[in-house]
Order: C-alpha cells, then sequence, then structure tokens
C-alpha cells in the first residue's frame, strides 16, 4: 500500500511523457500530411463504402489540437448523385473532445459544397424520411457542429420537379438525439428562382431517422409550386402560386402533423373548367392539424375572386380527406 502513490505517480508522469512525445510528433508529421493523401483516401473509402477524391490535404498543431484544410473532395452516391467540396476548413479541440468523449471542433467549414442526390423527397413511412446514409451519419452524428458556405443542394421535390437549393449560409448543430439548424437558402428549379428563405430545424433522430421536430421558416415572395404533392399537380391545374409567408410546421414520423401559418400577401391561380380562378391572401393567419382518418383541417380567413368579381371575406372549416384526394366542407 506504501508503493501505491509512488506507482500512480510514476504512471502519471509516463502519461504525460507520452503525450508529449505524441503532440512532438504529430507537429512534425502533420506538415507532411499530403503526402500520405492515397492512404488516407483508401482509409475513408474503406469506413464508407464510396470512392473518394481530393487534391490536396494541408494540416498543422495548434495549441488547442489539429488543424486541417482539404481541397477538391469528391465522391459519387450510389443513386447516380454525386458530393463534392471545393474546400473544407476543420480546427479540432483534442481537450474538449476528451472531455465530452465525442468530436468537438473549433471550425469545420465547407466551402462550396455540392450535393446531387437522385432520390425523391417525400413524407409517410420509414423509407420516405430521411434515413441515415453514410454521409448523413457522417454530418449528423460524428459531427458536434458544422458550417456551410455558398453551397448547393440539388433533389427532386414531391412534385417530381429538380429543385436547386442553394445555400448562402447555415449553421446545423448536433446533440446525440437532437440537431438544429438555422440559416438562409435560396431554390430554384427548371422553371426559374423561387424565392430565399429564412429557416430554423429542431428535429430529433429516432431510429436513424429525423423524423419528429419542429421547423420554422420565413419567406418574401416565393413561388411555393415546386413544394405541393403530386396529388395537387396532378388534379389541379395551378398556374401560380407566389406568397410571403411565415409559419411553423410540426414533424411527426415524417408527416406533417401540424402547423401555423401566416400568409402575409401572395395569392393563386388555377384554370377551372370555363374560366380562370384566383385565391388572393392579405395577412391570412391558418391553423393546420391532422386528424386521425387522414383528414387535414384548415381554420382560416380569406379573398376569394372569381373572374373579375371580388367575393365576400369568409371564414371556413374545411378539411382534405388524404385518401380520396378530395377537399370537404365541415359544419
Amino acid at each position: 500500500m506504501r508503493r501505491l502513490p509512488g506507482i500512480l505517480l510514476l504512471t502519471g508522469a509516463a502519461l504525460v511523457v507520452i503525450a508529449a512525445l505524441l503532440v512532438s510528433g504529430l507537429r512534425i508529421a502533420l506538415p507532411h500530411l499530403d503526402a500520405w493523401r492515397p492512404e488516407i483516401l483508401n482509409k475513408i473509402e474503406s469506413a464508407t463504402g464510396m470512392p473518394v477524391e481530393a487534391s490536396q490535404l494541408s494540416a498543422s498543431w495548434q495549441n488547442f489540437g489539429p488543424t486541417l484544410e482539404a481541397h477538391d473532395i469528391r465522391a459519387e452516391l450510389k443513386d447516380g448523385g454525386e458530393f463534392s467540396v471545393k474546400r473544407v476548413t476543420l480546427a479540432l479541440d483534442v481537450w474538449q473532445s476528451l472531455l465530452h468523449m465525442r468530436w468537438q471542433f473549433r471550425d469545420l467549414t465547407f466551402w462550396q459544397l455540392r450535393f446531387r442526390t437522385n432520390t425523391p423527397i417525400t413524407s409517410g413511412g420509414s423509407d420516405d424520411s430521411l434515413e441515415a446514409s453514410h454521409i448523413s451519419d457522417l454530418f449528423l452524428r460524428q459531427f458536434d457542429h458544422f458550417d456551410l458556405r455558398d453551397s448547393e443542394v440539388s433533389f427532386l421535390t414531391p412534385s417530381g420537379q429538380r429543385a436547386e437549393l442553394a445555400i448562402p449560409q447555415l449553421t446545423w448543430l448536433n446533440d446525440p438525439r437532437r440537431h438544429r439548424a438555422e440559416g438562409l437558402v435560396s431554390l430554384s428549379s427548371l422553371t426559374g428562382q423561387h424565392g430565399v428563405m429564412q429557416v430554423r430545424m429542431d428535429l430529433r433522430d429516432d431510429e436513424g431517422l429525423l423524423s419528429n421536430g419542429r421547423v420554422w421558416l420565413q419567406a418574401d415572395d416565393i413561388d411555393l409550386k415546386p413544394w405541393l404533392g403530386k396529388w395537387m399537380q396532378d388534379n389541379i391545374a395551378l398556374e401560380t402560386a407566389q406568397f410571403s409567408l411565415e409559419g411553423w410546421m410540426t414533424i411527426d414520423k415524417g408527416d406533417v402533423t401540424g402547423g401555423d401559418v401566416w400568409l402575409k400577401q401572395g395569392g393563386a391561380s388555377w384554370l377551372g373548367e370555363k374560366q380562370t380562378h384566383t385565391l388572393s391572401v392579405d395577412n391570412l393567419t391558418a391553423h393546420i392539424t391532422r386528424e386521425k382518418s387522414g383528414l387535414a383541417v384548415l381554420y382560416s380567413r380569406y379573398t376569394d375572386h372569381d373572374g373579375r368579381q371580388t367575393l365576400a371575406e369568409r371564414s371556413i372549416d374545411a378539411g382534405l380527406d388524404t385518401g380520396t384526394g378530395r377537399w370537404r366542407q365541415r359544419q
């Protein structure tokens, strides 16, 4: 027992010496990281299952840990899409990572990230939720936070159109089962620009799916047509749907189960059997819920224009039967 303090002291001193030697070795080795680039990329390919390319790697050691910069990263996705990044800057805080027992970054910024997927974004059921792939697992579970700058995501909207989501700036924060994001995005498709939107998300990770949480958005003069479901596109000859809006959406198991919407200004027009109908709004507020029968209920006030005649402002209590795709007036 008398020797125990001495043994602990020697063990602690040995650990300090080993750590000092390791840090010294990293200070010497990190500036030559690019020479080991092929081996590093092979390790990444083995871990992710995707071939990865990069034109340059550079690194150095700071007081808090290593910093890394990579250029021209590119990987092909299994659905025929592509993932690429012009430049990545990374600063790992070793001491905070040891304290929290997970990676902690002082800086993790992706410049000109391009992500193109051929998998449609739909809702309902586990197959339609945001399922964790190799890339999403990296971004949602391995990084405590990251920033996107001048980036772009290409995907298929619920209506089947190819859309480009430009991301001038986005910050994403990850907890073990909670994921939050805030930033500015701009949507465009083959039909043109669809407006700029401010977005905040607070989503929960349930069994590898981001299928529960809340989403806040605010947009001025945005085109909503690409975001409308396939049923709307197939059954309504919608010509325009331009709105300035702000709202919350509640997501449960991948479905939008409720929300509050403030349509500040805008309107929609669609072609009827004999003439064009328009719907104009000015400071409209609506509350949307989903019932067990699959009926989405809307309570709101709006102004209807039939041709050139403006009808009286009215209040409605209506629902959409998701099984038949028909709207029903409710008493």
